[in-house]
C-alpha cells in the first residue's frame, strides 16, 4: 500500500507542475515580465523532469509566448 500512495503522490506532483507550466505559459503570452518569471521558474523544473524521465525530454521553456 505504501508504494501506491507514494506513486500517486509523485503523479499528483508531476500533474501539478505541468498545470503550473501551462498557466505560466498562458500568462507569458500576455506579458513579457511574466514571461521572464515563467522561464525563471520553468528552467529548473524542466531540467529536473528531463533528467528524471529521459524519454520525456520535449519539456522546454520556449512555450512562454513571444520569448
Amino acid at each position: 500500500m505504501q508504494g501506491i500512495s507514494g506513486l500517486s503522490l509523485l503523479l499528483a506532483i508531476i500533474l501539478g507542475i505541468i498545470f503550473l507550466l501551462v498557466i505560466l505559459s498562458i500568462l507569458g503570452q500576455l506579458s513579457d515580465n511574466v514571461c521572464k518569471i515563467c522561464r525563471w521558474i520553468c528552467q529548473p523544473i524542466a531540467n529536473f523532469i528531463n533528467k528524471l524521465i529521459p524519454i520525456f525530454n520535449p519539456i522546454n521553456c520556449n512555450s512562454c509566448g513571444v520569448c
